[in-house]
């Protein structure tokens, strides 16, 4: 960034004066893994030295602050995968007519594949978006559910018998009500945290 804070790309001129620019970076990432154990403030203080290994002094100085975050807690993952599941299940509703809930057993399994202590949350949408519809697939080709049908379908997405992929099994009456009481719940709980 300029003083002037302008810069010109592509022969255009960006004028970024009224902006505030966010950046992120797994700078000393490897590092501060193993020192979860440590005080948030060693943490940090551990990341800015980081931060000037990697960057010139004239750089550095361009960022007013930096920030660590913490590992995120189990709850808070489950809120994520709860939320992102209730999205994909939103598509699955407007485009199928298919409601989709998901068991607890389902939520720590994708929370198991998507989420990892270098990248935190950023797969777990990766995992959800390539395991669901698999597993929808699967159930309609070995158990005859019929995602063809033009009629409402309620599904519910759980944990196979060997506990390592999901399936997909048709069930009588939706259970969004429970699901809708428990994602408000929940962002209670995300809220006052």
């Amino acid at each position: 960034m300029t003083d002037e804070a302008r810069f010109v790309h592509d022969g255009r001129e960006f004028d970024l004066s009224n902006c505030y620019l966010v950046c992120t970076s797994n700078l000393g990432c490897k590092e501060i893994i193993k020192m979860k154990e440590s005080d948030i403030s060693v943490i940090e203080r551990f990341a800015k030295l980081a931060a000037q290994d990697y960057f010139r002094p004239e750089g550095l100085v361009r960022f007013k602050n930096i920030s660590v975050f913490n590992l995120l807690k189990y709850d808070v993952q489950v809120l994520i995968c709860r939320g992102m599941v209730n999205k994909y299940a939103q598509f699955l509703l407007e485009t199928k007519n298919i409601t989709l809930d998901a068991s607890e057993d389902a939520i720590m399994f994708l929370i198991e594949k998507g989420v990892n202590q270098a990248l935190g949350a950023r797969p777990l949408l990766n995992a959800i978006e390539e395991r669901i519809p698999k597993a929808i697939v699967l159930s309609d080709q070995k158990h005859g559910i019929d995602l063809h049908h033009t009629g409402e379908r309620h599904l519910l997405l759980d944990l196979g018998p060997s506990r390592r992929s999901l399936v997909v099994r048709e069930v009588k009456e939706p259970t969004a009500a429970r699901e809708e009481n428990w994602e408000s719940k929940d962002r209670r709980k995300l809220e006052s945290a």
